[in-house]
């Protein structure tokens, strides 16, 4: 590939990446609620505080510290995140694209590239989300595999992959679907050469690098005093979180592969999936192409099988799927091409002009669905819940200074984060307190002895927006039902209630979900003197 090709093909992909985000943040109303608090945490975290000892939150760290990187960039956070989007997303195009392109030509990796960055655009609902930063980790773990296939045994490739896999799991447990399909087609080779000393090497490096990672990550956590914190919310909690029954699961994964099959990403996948099956049953793949085909195999139904274990339908765990299709994707291009060269010579064609032409076909398939998302979401508009947001954030910008504590109710604590208002506790948010076999008297006695200790100028009841966690207001809680079948309300939880009703009087109410307002009945008293 020549120096010019390099540089267009370069170009391209950073303005697919561009163009993904651009598309992303069109749709959005308002900054998300998990994004906003990662990035609260992020920004604790500048201020000297640590993840799950000063915030309390389940998700693993990495995506903090990334976050710090976002705000270090940009005081307000979002426009630095959308570097490090930028950042991620286009190294994950070009290590993907030269992965491909070694392996199965130019054409084939563009198209892949293309089929992957166009389906993020409609699923990275506002962005910042851990899975989407684990894209160039998978594309660089296949990279690094195909390497060591092609060029013969390196130690230090083995070590990168399991230094990408520690990063993965700094992000995401179920985000390890590439790193194990690696592993079984690598225990699929020592069986065909018969010597499973053959895996060693990719165990034991594998097992080097991602120590390498870890360890220092223990370390830290360990020495500020956090490692119990992080074991507790991030491995306890998520237990807890995790349990689903199979049809829940089932729904999820329905979820998800409607996600895919409206941007047409997964119909291309599959059409790759099966040519793949097919190749290498039939002894027809070359010996180059032979790893990627068993890797992309395992991966696909490992991806969607950890996204949906969870048994929640969440968009964003969909992302991690999304390389294992892009390879997919360039599969079915690479299979497709010489029986489309075959039809154009029979109609006396040029095979680029019909090659080009079919596959730019599907790539403008693909991009048909950013618009028709587009279109909807503008005809909708804001939710309930994103119109109330920004109004919340302004009032309580409006009524606190910068150094005040303000406590929102319900899942709402990355609203510390816009309103740039600390949380007096580390529950900044409270489903901690209600998870069925995580909850406990002993969290509610420490939230209550925080608020007594700082007590919030202000506590700005969003329970509205959720079905989580009962509203403030005692009349207002006699008739609400809980909706989540995982969590409850310990009776301890009546602490809480009474010392709000004793200190905090209700303001107002803001937004269409008409958010209660409640003030410390002292201000309130000093204002009317």
């Amino acid at each position: 590939m020549s120096a010019r090709v390099r540089a267009f093909v370069g170009a391209a992909l950073a303005a697919l990446c561009a163009g993904a985000l651009l598309v992303d943040r069109s749709l959005q109303f308002f900054i998300g609620r998990d994004s906003s608090l990662f990035l609260y945490v992020a920004r604790r975290v500048q201020e000297g505080g640590v993840p799950y000892r000063d915030v309390w939150d389940h998700k693993p760290p990495l995506i903090y510290y990334l976050d710090v990187i976002g705000v270090t960039l940009a005081d307000r956070g979002i426009p630095g995140v959308a570097v490090v989007e930028f950042a991620s997303m286009f190294v994950a195009a070009v290590v993907g694209f030269w992965a491909l392109h070694r392996t199965l030509g130019l054409v084939p990796a563009l198209f892949g590239v293309v089929a992957w960055t166009t389906a993020i655009a409609v699923m990275l609902d506002g962005g910042n989300r851990p899975e989407e930063y684990a894209i160039p980790l998978q594309f660089g773990a296949i990279a690094l595999y195909l390497a060591e296939r092609r060029s013969g045994p390196a130690r230090w490739r083995w070590t990168l992959v399991g230094i990408t896999a520690a990063f993965a799991l700094m992000l995401k447990p179920t985000l390890l679907g590439m790193w194990a399909a690696i592993y079984l087609a690598e225990a699929a080779r020592a069986w065909h050469l018969r010597s499973l000393g053959a895996l060693a090497p990719a165990v034991l490096l594998g097992a080097v690098g991602f120590l390498a990672v870890t360890l220092p990550v223990g370390v830290y956590l360990a020495a500020t005093g956090a490692a119990s914190d992080f074991m507790d919310q991030v491995i306890r909690f998520n237990l807890e979180y995790s349990r689903s029954s199979l049809f829940d699961r089932l729904d999820a994964l329905a979820a998800g592969v409607k996600l895919t099959l409206f941007s047409g990403l997964l119909p291309i996948a599959v059409i790759g999936w099966v040519a793949a099956i097919v190749q290498l049953a039939r002894g027809t793949a070359g010996v180059a192409t032979r790893p990627l085909l068993l890797v992309a195999i395992l991966a696909l139904p490992l991806d969607f099988a950890l996204a949906s274990a969870t048994g929640r339908p969440y968009r964003e765990y969909f992302l991690g799927c999304l390389a294992t299709q892009g390879i997919l994707s360039a599969v079915a291009a690479s299979w497709a091409r010489p029986a489309l060269e075959g039809i154009a010579a029979r109609l006396a064609l040029s095979p680029r002009l019909v090659v080009f032409s079919i596959l730019g076909a599907f790539v403008m398939f693909f991009a048909s669905a950013i618009p028709a998302v587009a279109s909807y979401r503008h005809e909708v508009g804001p939710n309930d819940q994103e119109r109330t947001r920004p109004i919340a954030t302004a009032y309580v910008v409006d009524h606190t200074a910068s150094t005040d504590l303000v406590l929102f109710w319900g899942g709402e604590g990355g609203l510390n984060y816009t309103t740039g208002r600390r949380s007096p506790t580390r529950y900044a948010y409270q489903y901690a307190l209600y998870m069925r076999g995580y909850q406990s008297a002993d969290r509610i006695g420490e939230l209550l002895l925080a608020l007594e200790r700082e007590p919030p100028a202000l506590i700005v009841d969003a329970s509205p927006a959720t079905i989580d966690v009962p509203p403030l207001d005692r009349g207002e809680r006699a008739s609400w039902t809980l909706g989540e079948p995982k969590y409850a309300v310990l009776p301890e939880m009546e602490l809480i209630f009474r010392w709000v009703e004793e200190h905090y009087v209700r303001v107002a109410e803001v937004g269409s979900l008409r958010w209660p307002i409640y003030e410390r009945r002292e201000r309130v008293a000093s204002a009317l003197r």
